[in-house]
C-alpha cells in the first residue's frame, strides 16, 4: 500500500503538505513546496534481511556562527530504521516493538526522548 500523495507532517503544531516528487521501486520521496522539510521512506530487501527506513529532513536559514553577519542554511535529519531478518518475525511483532520503544521514548512528558536528543546513553 502506498502513502498518500500528497502526505501530511505536523512540526511544533503547524501542519505541513509534502507532495510526493519522486516515485521509485525503492524510494518514495516528499517534499514541501518551500523545500524545508522532506520525508523519505526507504525500504530495501536483501536475501537475509529487510530494512525500512523513514527520513525526515529539515532544513532552517539562521546566522552563521563563524561569521555573524552571514547567514546560511542549516539541515538535521530524523529517521526511523527497522532491520530484521526476512524470516522469522511477522510485521504486528515488529509494530509491537515500534510502538513499545515510542512509547519509552515519551513517557513521563519525553523523558527519555530528550535524553536521546542530548546524546545520553
Amino acid at each position: 500500500m502506498a502513502y498518500s500523495d500528497p502526505t501530511s507532517l505536523t512540526n511544533d503544531g503547524t501542519a505541513v503538505s509534502l507532495p510526493r516528487v519522486l516515485t521509485g521501486s525503492t524510494v518514495g520521496r516528499f517534499v514541501a513546496a518551500d523545500a524545508a522539510h522532506e520525508v523519505t521512506i526507504d525500504p530495501r530487501n536483501t536475501a537475509q534481511r529487510r530494512r525500512n527506513v523513514a527520513r525526515y529532513y529539515r532544513r532552517r536559514t539562521g546566522v552563521d556562527p563563524s561569521v555573524p553577519t552571514l547567514t546560511t542554511q542549516f539541515q538535521s535529519m530524523t529517521s526511523i530504521t527497522i532491520d530484521r531478518p526476512r524470516v522469522g518475525t511477522t510485521d504486528a511483532e515488529i509494530e509491537k516493538d515500534l510502538l513499545a520503544l515510542i512509547g519509552w521514548l515519551t513517557a513521563n512528558t519525553n523523558a527519555n526522548l530528550k535524553k536521546l536528543v542530548a546524546g545520553e546513553n
